[in-house]
C-alpha cells in the first residue's frame, strides 16, 4: 500500500498539557496535503485507556472515548487548521504510570480519505495528564502519636526510648510543606544511630489487590547518645508533585509520614502518620489560590512526579501533577 500524501498534527492550546477532570481541553488539527483529497472521515477523539501490567504482559482496556466530530469541507488540498474541544469526563481518574499498570489520556485525530482506489488512515496523537479533583476539607487537622519503647537486647533495667512525633496538618497540597514536631528522649545507656521521616506512597490495583509502595522523599537526622533528647521543631517536609490521594474504580493511592528511629543497623521503632495529599486547596483559601492551575498561572508550577513508581516513560509518557508554589 502506497504511503499517504496527507498529515495531521493536533496542537493542544494547553502546553502544560495538563487538565482536571471536568475541564475542556480544546486546540487545533493541523491538515497538510499537497493535493486534494476525498475525504471520508475526519474527527478528534479523547481516549481515556487502563492498562495492567502482570508477568512482563500488558493488557489495556478503554475506560471511554469522547469524541469531536470536524468539518469535512475544511479538510482539503493545502494547509488547514481546525479548531476542536472535547470535555474530560468529570469522573475522570487521575493520570498514573507505574510497574504494575496506570491510566493513560490521549488525544487522538482520525482521518480517512480516497486515494484513487485505496483508502488511506492517518492518525495523530498527543498524550495529557489529568488530574482528578481532590479537595482538601477543614476538618483535616493536625495528628499526633506517641511511643515508648525498651531496648530489646538488654534488660529492661536498662532505660526505654520516648518518642512523641507530631504533624501539624494532615492535609497538604502539592508544592507545600508538612511541618513536622518531634522528641525523641533516649533514656538508655546505649546509643539511637539515627531518626529519619520519610513520606511513603502506597498504590493498590484493586481488582486483584496487588499492591506497591514507594518512598518518595526523606529527611535524616544524626545519632542520640545515652541520656540525650532530640528535637525536630516545626521541620518543613516538602510535599512534591505527586497523584492525589483517593480511590478509583482502578486504583487506591494513600500516603503515610513514616518517622524511624534507628536503634541498630538491623532493628528500629516506627512511627505512622496518614496523611491526605490534595491538588485543591480549602473553600476558606479558594480565592487567594486560584484553581488555574492547568494553565500554568504564577500561583502554580506544573512538573514531573519525582516518585520512580509512578513516573514511568516505558508507555510513552511521563504524568505531570499539579503543584502549588508556597
Amino acid at each position: 500500500m502506497s504511503k499517504p500524501t496527507a498529515i495531521l498534527q493536533v496542537v493542544l492550546d494547553n502546553p502544560s498539557k495538563v487538565f482536571f477532570s471536568g475541564e475542556i481541553i480544546t486546540g487545533l488539527v493541523k491538515f497538510q496535503a499537497e493535493q486534494q483529497h476525498k475525504v471520508q472521515l475526519l474527527a478528534v477523539n479523547l481516549n481515556a485507556e487502563y492498562y495492567s501490567i502482570k508477568n512482563d504482559q500488558e493488557c489495556v482496556e478503554l475506560i471511554y472515548t469522547e469524541t469531536c466530530p470536524l468539518d469535512l469541507r475544511s479538510a482539503g488540498e493545502g494547509n488547514t487548521e481546525m479548531p476542536f474541544s472535547i470535555v474530560v469526563r468529570p469522573d475522570s481518574p487521575t493520570s498514573i504510570a507505574s510497574t504494575i499498570g496506570g491510566i493513560k489520556y490521549r488525544v487522538v485525530s482520525i482521518l480517512l480519505y480516497k486515494e484513487g482506489d485505496r483508502v488511506q488512515r492517518v492518525e495523530a496523537a498527543e498524550y495529557l495528564s489529568v488530574n482528578a479533583q481532590k479537595q482538601l476539607t477543614e476538618e483535616m487537622g493536625g495528628q499526633k502519636v506517641t511511643a515508648q519503647e525498651g531496648w530489646n537486647l538488654i534488660p529492661s533495667c536498662c532505660g526505654a526510648i520516648f518518642v512523641d512525633f507530631e504533624v501539624a496538618c494532615a492535609a497538604l497540597l502539592c508544592g507545600h510543606s508538612a511541618i513536622i514536631n518531634a522528641c525523641i528522649t533516649n533514656g538508655t545507656s546505649f546509643h539511637i544511630q539515627g531518626t529519619s521521616v520519610s513520606l511513603i506512597q502506597k498504590m493498590c490495583r484493586l481488582r486483584d489487590k496487588k499492591i506497591i509502595k514507594c518512598t518518595v522523599a526523606t529527611k535524616e537526622r544524626g545519632a542520640i547518645l545515652p541520656g540525650k533528647r532530640q528535637v525536630w521543631l516545626s521541620d518543613r517536609f516538602l510535599i512534591p508533585p505527586l497523584p492525589p490521594s483517593g480511590v478509583d474504580p482502578y486504583f487506591k493511592v494513600s500516603y503515610k509520614l513514616i518517622m524511624v528511629i534507628q536503634k541498630t543497623s538491623t532493628k528500629g521503632m516506627r512511627l505512622k502518620i496518614p496523611i491526605v495529599i490534595g491538588n485543591l486547596p480549602r473553600s476558606k483559601d479558594t480565592q487567594s489560590l486560584s484553581t488555574q492551575c492547568s494553565l500554568g498561572a504564577d500561583i502554580t508550577d506544573i512538573v514531573e512526579g519525582r516518585c520512580s513508581n509512578f513516573s514511568s516513560d516505558v508507555h510513552g509518557f511521563k504524568p505531570l501533577y499539579v503543584s502549588y508554589i508556597s
